[in-house]
């Protein structure tokens, strides 16, 4: 990736190598289009990923199916995940949901 020298910069500590944040952790993608990579994840970043996704999908699932707000029962599915920690401590990990999170 263009980005992998920059990533192991911030693995070494210069966490401010790619944002003006300090990152939360390094995250994890799917692999998708290949292999894994991983993203400095920082608060901003992490609010801007719950506002545009998460809550934008309770949205349209309120204006689609508004009586799913009087649904009495409710499941939610977690994994807990192996924490990986860079040399300084930041935690390399998955950018999903999980209990460290919810």
């Amino acid at each position: 990736s263009h980005y992998a020298s920059y990533v192991e910069k911030i693995k070494e500590g210069d966490l401010l190598v790619m944002t003006s944040d300090i990152p939360l952790q390094l995250a994890v993608t799917s692999g998708t289009s290949g292999q894994s990579s991983l993203l400095p994840m920082t608060s901003h970043i992490f609010t801007r990923f719950f506002i545009s996704g998460i809550a934008l999908l309770f949205q349209r699932l309120n204006e689609t199916h508004p009586e799913w707000v009087t649904l009495q029962r409710s499941m939610k599915l977690f994994y807990t995940p192996r924490w990986k920690y860079t040399p300084t401590g930041l935690r390399i990990g998955p950018n999903s949901s999980n209990p460290d999170s919810a």
